[in-house]
């Protein structure tokens, strides 16, 4: 079993993703729980420039409010691109306060940022942060290899829920400058080996074993 590390965000990190998420999260209502995981922390934390956000809400509450709310925000500055089975698609235009930028509004639901990247494929995906209300500082909560495998640029399995995901993300990661070793690629492999050709979502939807996993 994996131990995660939940910490206030670091001094220098928190110099990072202040360009970026305190500002975001401070436009929404001190009320409104939810979490930002996965590629966007990543590449924030790596001094790159993100264009798409992945949120995540620990129910369905949660989600709607948080859409109106971006609603609310950006006014006539953003558009519903799709509103799928595992997320809304929503884009920020320029003139936004979040500028030109993607957000995936997150179906699938989870208790903690925690419970949500102990589910995500790569160690360097495993990262989240959420504003605490109450202290108005933000929890960083990541992966104990999350520094060490995005130091040295290197995928390493954590978990291959979605396999068939995981090994087009790899390739994608590769061309990013991302190494990945014959010993975790062959984890993938035998992860589609033995994987069902489809699965049922948690909102009970039934999908091709693969293309769920946030980026």
């Amino acid at each position: 079993m994996i131990t995660l590390s939940q910490i206030q965000t670091p001094p220098h990190i928190t110099a990072v993703l202040d360009t970026f998420l305190k500002v975001f999260f401070g436009k929404f209502a001190s009320s409104l729980n939810f979490w930002v995981a996965g590629g966007a922390v990543r590449d924030l934390i790596a001094g790159k420039r993100i264009h798409d956000l992945d949120v995540f809400f620990p129910g369905e509450q949660s989600r709607l409010i948080f859409e109106r709310r971006l609603k609310e925000i950006c006014r006539d500055r953003m558009r519903v691109n799709h509103d799928s089975a595992t997320a809304v698609h929503i884009e920020t235009l320029p003139g936004s306060p979040f500028g030109h930028l993607q957000i995936d509004s997150i179906k699938r639901y989870f208790g903690s940022p925690a419970d949500t990247i102990v589910q995500f494929d790569y160690t360097v995906n495993c990262a989240a942060v959420q504003y605490n209300s109450i202290t108005g500082q933000m929890l960083f909560t990541h992966h104990p290899d999350f520094f060490v495998d995005l130091a040295a640029h290197r995928l390493m399995v954590n978990k291959l829920p979605f396999p068939v995901d995981s090994l087009r993300r790899a390739f994608k990661y590769v061309e990013r400058g991302f190494k990945i070793c014959p010993g975790e690629l062959q984890k993938v492999v035998d992860a589609i080996r033995s994987a069902p050709m489809a699965v049922v979502l948690p909102n009970g939807v039934t999908a091709p074993n693969g293309f769920y996993m946030v980026d």
